[in-house]
């Protein structure tokens, strides 16, 4: 039972290390775009009443 656990941590170890690695070179500079269609400003809403949200998200 105790070879299958250093097994485990040695495998988690190196998985852990292999997955944070540094090749992300060019950083993502760009803004996402985000268009919202529904509600218009200044559009008036009933207290208690339903909102509807149209929002198109898009990013590179």
């Amino acid at each position: 039972m105790k070879n299958y656990f250093k097994i485990l941590v040695v495998l988690l170890t190196v998985t852990a290390f292999t997955a944070c690695s540094d090749d992300d070179e060019v950083l993502d500079s760009q803004k996402p775009t985000i268009v919202m269609s529904e509600p218009e400003d200044g559009e008036a809403f009933e207290i208690g009443g339903e909102l509807h949200f149209d929002i198109n998200l898009t990013d590179n």
